[in-house]
């Protein structure tokens, strides 16, 4: 270095050190070792003040070099002359060292700042780092000025072309990381620790050999070479490609998008694919597409991979959806889907068959007549079509000359003059104009329902009469019409005379009047009433009027007046008597089998069916007899409903969840037995569902549901499934709404629009303690579908809101509630959700728009459910049916089984509504359930109904085939999310594509799995990891990284070449990662051992690598171990790292310790007592012992501490105390429902005693009854008395009448020879009378036989349910007892009320099920009564047929006897 500039230096400068020195620039510092024995040359000059004066020269360094931290001097001499030429050489001789904190060293004496020659190690250190470099100005006390001139500082250097050689630069063996001539330098990739030259170290820079160097301090690489990027050169740059962090110079590629840059390449912009060994564009410009954009898109053509070439948009004259990528050509651009019938390398053109709108420029069908063209192609400019001969028109489609009818060759016109209105035709269809009621093509015929062709006025309509003629057709020449019986008149309007009923559509019926009533044998011809004569009535005119009698030709003769109450002139007689069929002094009341008394038309004959009655008699006032079961109707004689086959009357045993029922429950049937059957069931009984149904269930209207099976089969059945409760949520969530009211009164934000910005906080509890706080900008909830969701699905939530909320809050269940739910179709969603605090509830036109559940499937469907009432408790069951839901923004609109099956399909949300309050203060959501069908096997519980099980085709599977079956996957068509089809939103299943190497994928995916020839990738198209090659070419062979049995690679792949190449684990490296990698040690070829990284600790070692076998790494001073962890004995660790203890006192005390040991080595201690070592023992055991429990003691403090602190036990315990005034005010409610379910039991109960003694009686009745001893056993009463009646007559005494007998004894005589006569001419009347009374005896017998047959059986089954009856009142009493004791347990406790309220609930469920049972019971005693009662009934009216048949004459005939007796006595 040299410079010929001269410098000017005056006194005014000044300097640190006293003069003033020349100061040499930046260049000329820094390093400098390389000018070591080479002279440092310079002239100078100087100008002294002129005049006389004191002055003298001075002395001084002529030159002074600084650098890591010390100051060399050169020269101390004086200069009489006004310049000097000055030569330092750069070796240790002549310099001295200089104090560095002297700095004013004018007239100071040498030794005041001279410390001493310099060795050649401080003057390389000063070389090694110059930081300044100073030349002395100043030479004389009176200098005014001072120059500088032609400064040379010669440099080594092995590139220089000067002949002149140097001998006093060095040239070292540098060891690895060092270069330079005397190794200053750090080589590539290497930087100098902390900047320190002398003493220093050159460490490897952590930048994968992509940078030359990197900060000394802070390791960070400088310029990145080899086209990488980041703070260690780790990642390939931009349009680069790779792994930087393998080192090479080629580790990073330049990405084609589709070629390189600077080869016609489009950009260079791309993302590395994992393993870096492939990349994605990621910029490639409008028409590339691909993954390095190396084909042109839909809608555009070209060659992007030919060097100039790229995609341009296809031409297609706007005719073609470029957005289809079938639009055009992707090489030639020709356009392949022409749009609006277009044609044509450019649709430029119309297809054949159109033509172009000159208006629209549109192409627009040609539509040639096809009767009237040659061809259906027009020409494509004006659209004339080629016309047959006699067609015209640009369509051909009208007939040149007068004729018509374009399909049979436009032939002439022939209309018919009778019928048409002239001789044209229609030109097109040769269709004559014809008169009112023509028709033919020719005008040659009457309409149908017309006559009379040829008149002038065309053809007249027949206007047949519905009701009196057969149809509405009549004579085409007379226009009769063809009548029904009994009608008349040519339109069949009239009935013939003595005819009445036309309206009646059947014809006319005959009068029928009684031609000795009416007058003249005709009626009214509507009505069909006669006209009776004088004192008739009656339709028919068959009756005398009341008042009237005796019917003859002249009519009725007036009645005599009738003085006597009720009665009335006989119509036959005329004398004054009852009404028909009525009896009693006035006539008041009907006669047996007789009922509906009148005051003039008498009581009408009951009429009962023999077979379906009881007994002949009926109701007096309603007439409806008694019948026998299954019978019905007023006389009984029909089956009633649910019986069928009259006069057998079969039950109809229908099915009731199939057939059409009454709301009673009964179920009717026609004649046949045949049920009514719902919409979808059959069989006579309907106990079958119809194809392609399944599920009977009374609560479905159409009996079974069809098979859904998501469109993809038809057949299915009931799956075998029960309801399962799905119960995730097993504990109660709260939410705190804590309100901060800042103004005197509340404010609550309008309904809408919806406003959020209320909420300034949400503090959420976690289940663990953890608390999750939202920040003043988070002042939303969650927001689904509108609605204001609270966060997270368990722990309790505190939600702080300045005013109290405009619309409710939503719980949201949890993921285990999401899903594929089509099992849960037709169950239930049970959930009890509360809100308390709140005094202003949401008017309903706000919860009108709020639903109480909302459940959102497949992204579009939203469903929402409203119950048609509020719970008072909070407790809901929403059915899982479509008839529950609603579309949600439409509440009109209704939901379909389709669109909830899909929605069920891929459940997405379900929320819960959490407040009915405006000012709710809180909020509890529990008892949460979902019902899932599971299949019968381990489970129990009740069929799931409506779970259909499908027969699903190939590829699908699932309960109703929703999924995919295994070897199919699910597919969407393009824009499915916005179909109008809603089971689009399911996709359909498509085999797997895996390339024949597996028959297994994800069902969602498609990506294969299990993938076979040690093949991977989403359709087992690549490789598997540790194997290469080109599985559609040939095989994958195994990576040999760096063996077949040891692999230390992730993968491999292959080369250009054919072979492969081997991407390394971690640690290891070589072609075939045979070798540890860089900052690693151990052996690479060694199973077992392998390479581990060498983990040096950056403040105890000088570098990050370390010996490639045993893993030592280079320590500082004063440090140890194998990763230089730890301080050598003896050092401190200090912020330096481990320092030697070098102090005074320690090293005093280290010699002392030194000094005692050898002492204490040379103590021979043979026959010495032994060391206490037992008490020592003790006293350590005791130590110990104490010290763990001192620590116990101490970790249970902080123990206790953290729980006082993160538990909040105020805050827990205030929530147990709310829990149980909870818990309290829940069970007084439940107290009372306790006490009034016991005191139903007792009531119930007391029932149950009286049915028993009503039952006992019963039995004791019916068993005096068997035995002929009660007042109802009639017929053993009439044969006492017939038995009395005779005693009376044996017991007759005819003595005392014997004398007035006797005086008219001769009177008598003659009569006595008559009676005589008369008992010889029938001497077996009173042996006939005395048989009559022994049948009538036998009949008795065998009546009370057969009351006791009959009663038998009531009476064996009655006392088979009694001791049933009586087990279950012995329950029931322990159950009464058990409740007794309940409730006594509740009156004296409230502890434990959790388990306390479920013990109850059984215990309500369990007598629940007994009073159930109880009353079937009940019901099954009421049944028999029944049955005994129809029993006793039909004998009771079987005793009374045998009265009056029997007993009743027996007695007259008894009688009579009698008193012939006595006359013959007197």
């Amino acid at each position: 270095m040299d410079g010929t500039t001269q410098l000017v230096a005056n006194d005014e400068m000044a300097a640190d050190i006293g003069g003033y020195y020349w100061r040499a620039p930046q260049e000329l510092l820094g390093l400098r070792v390389y000018s070591y024995g080479q002279p440092m040359e310079f002239h100078t000059s100087w100008v002294v003040r002129r005049g006389d004066t004191a002055g003298r020269p001075i002395k001084g360094p002529d030159v002074i070099l600084e650098g890591d931290g010390l100051r060399l001097g050169y020269g101390h001499n004086m200069h009489d002359d006004t310049e000097a030429h000055i030569s330092a050489l750069l070796t240790e001789k002549n310099w001295y060292r200089m104090s560095t904190k002297v700095n004013r060293i004018a007239r100071r004496r040498r030794e005041k700042y001279d410390r001493g020659p310099v060795s050649r190690r401080q003057l390389m250190r000063v070389l090694g780092n110059m930081t300044r470099l100073l030349v002395r100005a100043k030479y004389h006390s009176d200098q005014i000025e001072g120059g500088l001139h032609d400064f040379v500082l010669k440099i080594a250097s092995e590139s220089s072309i000067s002949s002149e050689r140097t001998t006093s630069v060095e040239q070292c063996d540098c060891p690895p990381g060092y270069a330079g001539l005397s190794c200053e330098l750090c080589d590539f990739g290497y930087r100098r620790l902390n900047g320190t030259l002398f003493r220093g170290e050159c460490v490897p820079c952590d930048c994968h050999g992509h940078a030359a160097d990197c900060d000394p301090y802070t390791g960070q690489c400088s310029e990145c070479l080899h086209n990488t990027v980041g703070d260690n050169c780790e990642l390939c740059a931009p349009g680069y490609y790779g792994d930087a962090l393998r080192g090479t110079a080629d580790a990073c590629q330049p990405c084609a998008c589709p070629t390189e840059a600077g080869e016609g390449g489009l950009t260079a912009s791309c993302l590395p694919e994992p393993g870096g060994e492939d990349y994605v564009c990621t910029a490639c410009p409008p028409g590339h597409e691909g993954k390095h954009c190396e084909r042109c898109g839909a809608g555009h053509y070209g060659s992007p991979l030919t060097p100039g070439g790229s995609c341009r948009p296809c031409d297609c004259s706007g005719m073609a959806d470029l957005s289809d990528p079938e639009a055009c050509d992707p090489v030639t651009g020709e356009c392949l889907l022409c749009q609006g019938h277009t044609a044509g390398w450019h649709c430029e053109v119309c297809q054949d068959g159109f033509y172009a709108d000159a208006d629209t420029g549109l192409c627009r069908p040609c539509e040639c007549g096809m009767f009237g063209s040659t061809s259906p192609i027009c020409d494509q400019e004006t659209g004339q079509c080629s016309c047959k001969e006699l067609f015209v028109g640009t369509k051909c489609d009208r007939c040149q000359n007068r004729g018509g009818n374009i399909e049979a060759d436009c032939l002439e016109c022939y209309c018919d003059l009778a019928g048409s209105l002239g001789p044209l035709c229609d030109p097109d269809s040769g269709q004559c104009q014809c008169r009112a009621g023509v028709t033919g093509v020719n005008c040659t015929e009457c309409l149908p329902e017309h006559y009379g062709f040829g008149q002038d006025q065309g053809c007249v309509g027949c206007r047949c009469n519905k009701l009196g003629s057969t149809d509405s057709t009549c004579d085409i020449i007379t226009g009769a019409c063809t009548c029904k019986p009994g009608v008349v008149g040519q339109q069949c309007d009239r009935c013939q005379e003595g005819y009445f009923g036309l309206e009646s559509g059947a014809g006319c019926r005959p009068c029928d009047c009684d031609p000795e009533g009416s007058s003249p044998a005709v009626c009214d011809p509507v009505t069909g009433r006669c006209r009776c004569k004088p004192g008739v009535g009656g339709e028919r005119c068959t009756s005398c009027l009341p008042g009237y009698f005796q019917l003859a030709a002249g009519g009725c003769q007036e009645c005599l007046p009738c003085s006597q109450p009720g009665h009335l002139c006989d119509p036959v007689t005329g004398q004054c008597v009852c009404p028909p069929n009525t009896v009693g002094a006035s006539c008041e009341r009907c006669t047996l089998g007789h009922w509906g008394w009148n005051n003039v038309n008498g009581c009408q004959k009951c009429d009962c069916d023999r077979l379906g009655s009881q007994s002949s008699e009926c109701d007096v006032t309603t007439g409806q007899c008694r019948c026998f079961d299954g019978f019905g109707g007023q006389r009984c004689d029909r089956c009633r409903a649910g019986y069928f086959d009259f006069p057998r009357c079969q039950a109809c045993r229908c099915d009731p969840d199939g057939a059409e029922c009454e709301p009673d429950g009964s179920c009717g049937c026609d004649q046949t037995g045949q049920c009514r059957c719902k919409k979808n069931t059959l069989g006579e009984k309907c106990d079958r569902c119809l194809e392609g149904t399944f599920g009977m269930s009374a609560d479905n209207p159409d009996g079974c549901t069809a098979c859904f099976c998501f469109t993809r089969s038809g057949q299915c059945s009931q799956g075998e499934f029960v309801w399962v409760p799905l119960t995730v949520i097993k504990t109660k969530r709260t939410v705190v709404l804590a309100y901060n009211e800042t103004g005197d009164s509340f404010y609550t934000l309008p309904v809408v629009p919806w406003n959020t910005q209320e909420i300034c906080y949400i503090h959420l509890s976690l289940p663990d303690s953890r608390a999750v706080t939202l920040t003043d900008d988070q002042t939303r909830l969650n927001v689904t579908n509108s609605l204001r969701v609270l966060p997270g699905y368990s722990g309790d939530v505190t939600v702080g809101l300045k005013y109290p909320s405009d619309a409710p809050i939503y719980w949201q269940l949890p993921p285990e509630f999401l899903g594929d739910k089509v099992r849960s179709y037709n169950g239930h969603l049970r959930f009890r959700s509360r809100s308390f605090g709140g005094s202003r509830p949401f008017p309903a036109s706000i919860l009108s728009s709020y639903p109480l559940v909302q459940l959102q499937g497949n992204t579009r469907l939203v469903l929402e459910h409203y119950p048609p009432t509020t719970s008072p408790d909070g407790f809901y069951q929403v059915k899982l049916h479509e008839n529950f839901w609603r579309v949600k923004g439409d509440r009109r609109a209704l939901v379909t089984r389709e669109m909830l099956m899909v929605a069920l399909q891929n459940t997405q949300h379900v929320l819960i509504r959490a407040t009915d309050y405006i000012d709710a203060t809180r909020a509890e959501l529990s008892e949460v359930s979902w019902d899932i069908a599971e299949p019968t096997y381990g489970h129990a519980g009740s069929t799931a109904l409506g779970i259909e099980r499908c027969a699903c085709p190939r590829g699908y599977n699932g309960s109703s085939c929703q999924d995919p079956s295994i070897g199919f996957y699910r597919s969407f068509t393009p824009g499915y999310s916005n179909s109008e089809i809603i089971i689009d939103l399911v996709g359909e299943s498509v085999p797997c594509q895996c390339n024949g190497r597996s028959q297994v994928c994800d069902p969602d995916t498609g990506h294969c799995q299990n993938c076979t020839d040690n093949t991977s990738g989403q359709h087992c198209d690549v490789c598997a990891r540790g194997y290469y090659g080109n599985p559609s070419e040939g095989p994958c062979l195994p990576c040999l990284c760096p063996t077949a049995q040891l692999s230390n690679a992730e993968t491999c792949f292959s080369n250009y070449q054919g072979g492969f190449r081997c991407q390394c684990d971690p640690g290891y490296a070589g072609e075939r990662c045979d070798q540890c990698a860089f900052g690693y040690y151990g052996s690479a070829l060694e199973p077992g051992i392998g390479c581990s990284a060498c983990a040096c600790d950056p403040v105890g070692s000088i570098g990050n690598t370390c010996d490639a076998v045993t893993g030592q790494c280079p320590c500082r001073t004063g440090v140890v171990g194998r990763d230089c962890a730890r301080c050598a004995p003896r050092h401190i660790v200090t912020e330096r790292g481990c320092e030697a203890c070098q102090d005074g006192c320690v090293e005093l005390l280290f010699e002392s310790l030194d000094s005692l040991s050898a002492m204490a080595s040379a103590v021979n201690l043979t026959g010495a007592g032994g060391a206490p070592w037992r008490r020592y023992y003790r006293f350590s055991n005791t130590t110990e012992t104490v010290r763990e429990e001192v620590q116990r003691y101490q970790e249970s403090q902080l123990t206790l501490r953290a729980m006082y602190e993160t538990l909040e036990l105020d805050k827990y315990a205030t929530t147990i105390l709310i829990q149980a005034e909870d818990q309290l005010n829940a069970l007084s409610p439940k107290m009372d429902d306790v006490r009034q379910f016991r005191n139903e039991i007792e009531e119930i109960y007391q029932e149950v005693k009286n049915t028993q003694f009503q039952a006992e009686d019963t039995v004791a009745k019916l068993r005096n009854y068997a035995i002929g001893e009660t007042s109802s056993a009639g017929v053993q009463d009439a044969l006492i008395e017939a038995e009395a009646l005779l005693a009376r007559m044996q017991a007759v005494r005819l003595e005392p009448a014997r004398a007035a007998a006797e005086a008219e004894l001769l009177s008598a005589s003659t009569l006595l020879s008559r009676l005589k006569d008369m008992l010889s001419s029938s001497p077996d009347r009173l042996n006939d009378t005395r048989e009559r009374l022994e049948r009538l005896s036998e009949r008795l017998d065998e009546m009370t036989r057969l009351v006791a047959d009959g009663v038998r059986q009531p009476i064996a089954e009655l006392g088979r349910l009694l001791p049933a009856l009586q087990e279950r009142l012995t329950e029931l009493r322990d159950d009464q007892q058990a409740v007794k004791d309940l409730g006594n347990m509740c009156d004296g406790t409230l502890t434990n009320t959790s388990s306390l309220l479920a013990e109850t609930r059984l215990l309500y469920d369990a007598a629940k099920g007994d009073l159930v049972d109880l009353r079937d019971r009940q019901l099954e005693v009421e049944r028999a009564e029944e049955r005994l009662r129809r029993r006793t009934d039909s004998f009771s009216e079987l005793s009374e047929d045998y009265r009056i048949r029997y007993v009743l004459p027996a007695q007259v005939h008894a009688a009579t006897l009698t008193a012939q007796a006595e006359r013959l006595e007197g």
